[in-house]
């Protein structure tokens, strides 16, 4: 029976952009990466010659799995919204026009989405 959620997995491009983003503008904490490749990863990716940089950050009682594809290098820009494999992570915020300032302030991208 499951009984609940170990982690939410975001693909990324640039992963030292990434940690910074969520360690220091959304307070994730970042546990030691690793790299992987071969056998297991490309048995549970399905992905041949598999190398991947991991990342998980928590907080909030909630884990989030960054992974970044040395290998094979994926595109640079995620697909549209509509397609299948698309996702999203909401945060909850009690100021949220501070949030989005603060976030704005730090270049973040998808600076139009925030207004």
């Amino acid at each position: 029976m499951i009984t609940g959620i170990h982690h939410f997995a975001l693909t990324v491009h640039e992963m030292d952009r990434s940690i910074a983003f969520y360690r220091d503008l959304s307070a994730l904490h970042a546990l030691p990466d690793r790299a992987v490749e071969r056998d297991y990863v490309e048995r549970i990716t399905a992905v041949e010659g598999a190398h991947l940089r991991i990342v998980h950050l928590v907080g909030y009682g909630k884990q989030v799995e960054l992974l970044q594809y040395l290998h094979p290098r994926g595109a640079a820009r995620s697909r549209d919204l509509p397609d299948v494999g698309s996702a999203h992570l909401c945060f909850v915020s009690d100021d949220l026009d501070a949030d989005v300032e603060r976030l704005l302030a730090a270049e973040v991208g998808g600076g139009e989405a925030l207004h």
